[in-house]
């Protein structure tokens, strides 16, 4: 079982694989915080004042998008990267999922809200 469980997480032990994840989370937030902030209410599409409501109408797919290439992203990062993942590199893997389910978003290859 712990050679299946080594194999399955690509050599990250389970203890650190959930520290990455924490790390991982709080950059996936930093990157939401930094959305919310810039956005403009003079936009045709956005409420004038802000609304959490409206935020995660609009925005729940790209979340779930996020939260489900973190994993991936932490087991495979030394392949992707070529680099061993630390602390460090796990809050910029999370950074980095929610920008590309952004991305997607803003492509409109994932929708969000109807107006």
């Amino acid at each position: 079982m712990k050679e299946f469980f080594y194999l399955l997480f690509n050599g990250i032990t389970p203890i650190q694989f959930c520290v990455f994840m924490f790390y991982a989370t709080g950059g996936l937030l930093l990157n939401l915080l930094f959305d919310i902030c810039g956005r403009r209410p003079e936009s045709l599409t956005s409420p004038k004042k802000f609304s959490i409501k409206y935020w995660f109408n609009d925005n729940w797919k790209r979340i779930l998008i996020s939260f489900i290439l973190l994993p991936i992203i932490i087991i495979l990062f030394s392949e992707i990267m070529g680099n061993e993942i630390n602390i460090g590199n796990a809050f910029f893997a999370g950074f980095s999922s929610d920008a590309i389910a952004n991305l997607l978003k803003r492509r409109s290859l994932i929708g969000g809200a109807k107006q």
